[in-house]
């Protein structure tokens, strides 16, 4: 005798339910299914769940029905078919969904496209599954909702963007931690050429013996060191902060041998 319960924890129980090859269980009212029932039972061919109310097909997903044939799902309220679960029946050979109130959005585009190219499986009467959702496409069939707008409403335009932002955030971190002193110095290097390009258009060439260019920083150690140093109180030397673009001019020694 086969025992069965619709339980949470419903299972199929008997001593020869290894070899059942068909088991029907119309007009039940499951609402869902736990895939354990159907644990003991990994020969079965053939399985009518029509008008039990279910919502769902996930539980095919762990059921461990690879020798399924046959699939009635007619008269429930599926509106919503994940077509990866066709993955977990591999023998699947007829599939009958007929009656169910099925969305026409892109959250079924997965369903249509396996609907329309799958050569295994026959589809009872696919090609009359009417839309009940959304209102505005009620009445509809099903295969006619045109999957293209769920590729053409901006989702590959958001993918391309996140992804550069996504590449742009990782080129910033790493010129960041890695490369900033030499952009640091680069930066300043090109600043101190275009102060020295702008003076030397306004001013007689060779007018200076010296010409240093030091950071805001360094400034003391500048005129602590370099300064106090030179050797020739005929000449002039400028000495320009390349943060402040301060320039102070006067009259020091200049000694060429200690530069």
């Amino acid at each position: 005798m086969l025992h069965l319960c619709v339980l949470h924890t419903c299972r199929i129980r008997h001593t020869s339910a290894g070899r059942l090859k068909s088991l029907t269980l119309k007009e039940t009212e499951f609402l869902t299914i736990k895939y354990e029932m159907f644990l003991p039972i990994p020969h079965l061919q053939t399985l009518d769940l029509s008008e039990s109310k279910i919502k769902s097909l996930d539980f095919l997903m762990l059921a461990n029905l690879s020798a399924l044939r046959f699939l009635n799902l007619a008269d429930n309220d599926i509106s919503v078919v994940n077509e990866t679960v066709f993955q977990y029946l591999p023998s699947l050979t007829y599939l009958d969904l007929s009656n169910n109130p099925f969305t026409c959005e892109c959250l079924n585009a997965g369903f249509i496209r396996w609907v329309k190219s799958n050569k295994q499986t026959q589809v009872f009467n696919g090609h009359q599954y009417v839309c009940s959702f959304p209102v505005s496409k009620r009445g509809t069939l099903l295969l006619d909702f045109d999957v293209k707008t769920c590729w053409e409403d901006g989702s590959f335009l958001y993918f391309i963007s996140s992804t550069c932002l996504v590449v742009l955030t990782l080129l910033t971190s790493f010129v960041y931690n890695f490369l900033r002193w030499h952009l640091k110095y680069t930066f300043h290097l090109f600043w101190a050429f275009l102060y020295d390009s702008r003076k030397r258009k306004n001013m007689n060439p060779h007018q200076f013996d010296a010409f240093v260019s030091y950071n805001v920083h360094d400034e003391g150690w500048v005129y602590r060191e370099i300064h106090p140093t030179v050797a020739n109180p005929l000449m002039f030397s400028e000495f320009t902060n390349i943060q402040t673009r301060r320039s102070v001019s006067a009259k020091i020694r200049i000694d060429k041998s200690d530069f």
